[in-house]
């Protein structure tokens, strides 16, 4: 458990330097809590003033000096891919720098969340997988693959000269910066999740001891007091108190930074889908385009465009996962709470059991985005459709034009 924690620990933190080095996270921390700090609040004002200013000259760079298609379409799609990334960024700062202190408020409110909960529950021995996701998802997807479909393109395309290179460089930059913003809500979801499974065990073994104190009574009813059962019961009813209390501010503090991240997730979500139907579509019909015209494939421009597309695949895969994880094991508690029903407790405990589970069936956990829809495993199956569609669509259009 300890080198979990350790591997936790260290990609909490890298994460939390990432956020602090793109200025969206404008708060320092001490000791596991996060503070507001005037130095690292402007370091982030000025930062996000210098790339606000700076990304629109390294658009103009990239849609001027590339060599786009002859296809109108094509060259379209990509200044809407730039204008919706540099407003989404324009968003994240606007969220984050002129009040982080609702930032502030809700990621703390999770840390304590988190330090409450385990005054009560010890974690598991080997339980704590969420460090190795998130440590496998920030090296292996953020930073290699990134790497990969950057380097690719350069290589191979070493034709361009120092400005481009310097632009496609920022362009990178501004992709990075989502990416940062999506490890935190990321961070949180899978954290919540594992708060949650917590939560689960202490509420099995809770109802575990009261089947078994049924069947011990059961077997011993004639020659036992009813004094031990009432102090069992009273123990179980407690615990059960302090499990509801749990996870209902657990609940309230998941949907308070859900709802803080709702537009730039929106926003982020619909970058995601241009982003894999342009960069398809670019490499697919410049494809067919060059070689119907008997000129050399450039590799380096059609593979980066298919391993943008697949790195913002993931990106969006991550989310909808974790979304998915966190809802699946809040909701999971109200299922446990069931198993009490062949059980006999005293009136005081079965009262604190149904109210338990009535208000958990009345609380909604999914995660919702603006009220418009649930981000699970259907949005993404739905996406992939749309995407398909889109894409036969535009293929069958361009297609017939070339």
């Amino acid at each position: 458990m300890s080198h979990d924690v350790a591997i936790t620990k260290a990609v909490l933190v890298l994460i939390k330097c990432f956020g602090q080095l793109y200025g969206i996270l404008p708060l320092s921390s001490n000791a596991f809590t996060f503070e507001r700090s005037r130095p690292v609040l402007w370091y982030s004002r000025t930062i996000a003033l210098l790339l606000m200013v700076i990304y629109p000259c390294a658009y103009i760079v990239l849609l001027t000096d590339h060599e786009f298609p002859i296809l109108a379409l094509s060259y379209y799609i990509i200044m809407l891919q730039f204008t919706l990334n540099y407003i989404i960024v324009g968003v994240l700062y606007l969220h984050v720098l002129f009040d982080p202190t609702s930032l502030l408020h809700v990621l703390n409110e999770l840390i304590e969340r988190t330090r409450a909960l385990l005054r009560h529950i010890d974690p598991p021995a080997g339980e704590s997988p969420v460090g190795r996701r998130l440590f496998f998802k920030t090296v292996a997807i953020d930073l290699l693959q990134s790497f990969t479909w950057y380097g690719t393109f350069l290589w191979l395309q070493r034709k361009f000269g120092a400005t481009y290179i310097l632009a496609f460089w920022l362009n990178s930059i501004a992709v990075m910066q989502i990416v940062a913003a999506l490890n935190i809500l990321l961070a949180t979801l899978l954290w919540g999740a594992f708060l949650y499974r917590l939560i689960n065990e202490r509420v099995r073994t809770v109802i575990g001891s009261l089947l078994q104190l049924d069947d011990t009574d059961r077997q011993v009813r004639d020659s036992a007091t009813g004094r031990e059962r009432r102090f069992i019961c009273n123990h179980i009813y407690l615990q059960l108190t302090i499990l509801r209390t749990h996870h209902s501010a657990l609940t309230k503090c998941i949907q308070n930074i859900v709802e803080f991240y709702n537009t730039p997730l929106a926003l982020i979500m619909l970058y995601q889908f241009l982003i894999i139907i342009s960069e398809i579509f670019y490499a697919y019909t410049s494809i067919v385009q060059d070689i119907k015209n008997d000129v050399d494939v450039p590799l380096g421009t059609y593979m980066s465009s298919i391993l943008f597309a697949v790195f913002e695949a993931i990106q969006f895969y991550y989310i909808v996962s974790a979304s998915s994880e966190i809802t699946e094991e809040a909701e999971k508690t109200g299922v446990l709470l069931n198993e009490f029903l062949p059980t006999d407790p005293n009136p005081r405990v079965e009262r604190c059991i149904e109210s338990f589970a009535i208000e958990l069936l009345h609380e909604d956990f999914k995660i919702n985005n603006c009220g418009m829809y649930d981000v699970d495993y259907t949005l993404m199956f739905s996406m992939i459709a749309t995407i398909t569609s889109y894409l036969i669509m535009l293929v069958q259009f361009q297609l017939a034009e070339i």
